[in-house]
């Protein structure tokens, strides 16, 4: 599956969602504004889990309370990934070089 040229902009509790499946390929697309109501910290722009192998390119994350998250069986690559003013970008931390 792909997602191209797309915009998520002020989603609760995730902007994308992804779970396990084919491979996902997201480019040049947007995750923004996703941000935490009060004391909520279970707020990400983009979350995938279950073993859902998730391509990005050209893909910008900014003002989100935390970028990307992943489990431990998802495996997320990526290019021209940028992170502006999120509060945190990935976790588990280091999820790209």
């Amino acid at each position: 599956s792909t997602i191209a040229n797309a915009l998520f902009d002020s989603n609760y509790q995730y902007g994308a969602h992804v779970r396990s499946g084919g491979t996902l390929t997201i480019s040049n697309t947007i995750f923004q504004n996703h941000t935490a109501p009060s004391s909520s910290s279970q707020v990400s722009s983009l979350a995938a889990f279950g073993n859902a192998p998730v391509a990005l390119n050209t893909v910008t994350f900014a003002n989100n309370a935390l970028a990307v998250l992943a489990d431990q069986t998802t495996q997320i690559t990526g290019t021209n990934i940028i992170f502006t003013n999120n509060t945190s970008t990935t976790s588990p931390q280091g999820l790209f070089p």
